[in-house]
């Protein structure tokens, strides 16, 4: 699954016009060895590590976390390319959601990026919160911090990325985590693009079904998560069964129908 998340990143490189690093192939190479988005499924988060808000305050994951469940994103603030195209496919689908952020859910943004400021991530979560139509901006949090605890937030959560001072810019992956109320790793989505559909079945399934609708319950009885592709999918297992109970439903309806008419016909001859 590493090789093809590696090539899904070079594609998104070039489909977002990254400048090609000014380094010979090999250690181009070297660099792309280290990225990786690895599935750390129901693994808990360090939820107790420090960092800053965007307001400059000492806070830890486990700030945002208790009550509802999170989504983690992973990036950093002055990225011109991917990170951007992240946050703007992440707001794309949770305008189309009913779920609120700092009600149902909330959003935490993690820079990896140790040279980020609280002014950078201030600046970030306005540009967030004016295409995301939902939140005041309670429910949405851009944190920095330094690089060790960034280091255990990435690994605990199989994000791995590079330096380039080709460049001056971190390689990474694109996706985002889901985490349980608390802190374990629920859901992955990868890309840039999220359905709303998934996105919604994510939080529900971390959430452990505290929000969400009695349809949303029986989507996630007829879905399957693919860790694979980060997707929802109906199974072939529920398909089957619900065709063989719409099979049954059909031949008891026939059966019924045929001795209806059947008694229907007899009752004039016996009355004759």
């Amino acid at each position: 699954m590493i090789w093809i998340l590696r090539v899904s990143l070079i594609t998104l490189l070039a489909l977002t016009a990254m400048p090609v690093p000014a380094q010979s192939p090999g250690a181009l190479r070297k660099l792309l060895q280290q990225i990786h988005f690895d599935q750390h499924l129901n693994a808990q988060m360090p939820i107790n590590t420090r960092l800053v808000d965007e307001q400059g305050r000492t806070v830890s994951l486990g700030r945002y976390l208790g009550q509802r469940p999170m989504i983690l994103v992973l990036g950093y603030y002055h990225c011109k390319h991917l990170c951007d195209v992240v946050l703007k496919g992440l707001v794309n689908s949770l305008n189309q959601i009913s779920f609120r952020a700092g009600r149902d859910f909330e959003i935490v943004s993690v820079s990896i990026d140790p040279r980020d400021t609280p002014a950078a991530a201030m600046k970030r979560k306005q540009e967030a919160l004016t295409r995301y139509n939902k939140s005041s901006g309670g429910g949405w949090h851009m944190l920095v911090g330094e690089d060790d605890s960034i280091h255990k937030i990435a690994s605990a959560a199989g994000f791995g990325y590079a330096y380039d001072p080709a460049q001056d810019e971190y390689l990474h992956a694109a996706g985002i985590l889901v985490l349980t109320p608390t802190g374990r790793i629920s859901r992955y989505l990868y890309g840039v693009k999220y359905q709303p559909l998934d996105l919604r079945l994510a939080l529900v399934e971390a959430s452990a079904n505290r929000i969400g609708s009695p349809v949303d319950q029986l989507l996630l009885r007829c879905c399957h998560y693919d860790p694979t592709t980060g997707r929802y999918s109906l199974t072939v297992i529920v398909i089957l069964r619900w065709a063989g109970s719409a099979l049954v439903l059909a031949i008891v309806a026939y059966v019924l129908l045929m001795l209806w008419r059947e008694r229907r016909a007899v009752r004039p001859a016996a009355t004759s």
